[in-house]
């Protein structure tokens, strides 16, 4: 993990600093199976195991803005080490839209909006070197999914990308298979013509993008 992503973990942490929820709300037939386990853990000290159903569950049949924001940092650093964690990071960040994050206080909003910024940029970073059909590396476009699924514009991310070659031809040939068959983006979880997968689709057709994925 960079520094600058650390660092912006840590601001969660201080940001999101609450006492522990006494009590999660939820559907009374299946919130047992929904809750947090072993919830008497250091928040720090919570793994995947104990957070992954509650997460996946949050706002749909169990929790609330309170008890989301005093997990958040714990569920949102799971998220940045362990890639094979479920729930996805589309279905994590659009617990912020569903938590309708924006109206949220400033310092708030700006702590969540520091660590997005420094977890695109540290999988722009990290983008596979070698890109062919046996190593397609699709971390880099689940999360920018995932910020879209958040409500985050995503023009300054598309901007950002196209100064990374290796990034961006991973995101272009992880999606080039169904622009070409389907006319659409190969992660399921864009809305299909949505704003933002158009403009996605757009950016990735570019001629400025095309002269860089196909050189």
């Amino acid at each position: 993990m960079t520094a600058p992503l650390s660092q912006a973990i840590e601001n969660l942490y201080e940001a999101f600093e609450a006492p522990r929820p006494r009590h999660i709300d939820g559907c009374p037939c299946c919130s047992d199976r929904k809750k947090v386990r072993n919830d008497h853990k250091p928040l720090r000290e919570l793994t995947g195991d104990d957070l992954g159903a509650y997460t996946v569950s949050l706002f749909l049949t169990v929790g609330s803005v309170v008890d989301f924001k005093y997990y958040l940092p714990r569920i949102f650093e799971i998220s940045t080490a362990d890639e094979d964690w479920w729930p996805s990071v589309e279905i994590v960040l659009d617990k912020l839209r569903l938590g309708e994050w924006l109206k949220w206080p400033q310092f708030e909003k700006q702590a969540v909006q520091t660590f997005l910024d420094s977890w695109f940029q540290e999988r722009l970073d990290d983008t596979t070197s070698e890109i062919d059909e046996f190593n397609l590396d699709q971390r880099l476009d689940d999360l920018l999914c995932g910020l879209s699924k958040a409500g985050i514009a995503l023009k300054p991310y598309l901007n950002r990308l196209s100064t990374y070659e290796k990034a961006l031809k991973a995101v272009w040939h992880v999606n080039a298979d169904t622009l070409e068959s389907r006319n659409r983006l190969s992660n399921a979880f864009w809305e299909a013509d949505s704003k933002d997968a158009n403009e996605v689709m757009a950016f990735l057709r570019s001629p400025e993008v095309q002269a860089i994925v196909k050189a």
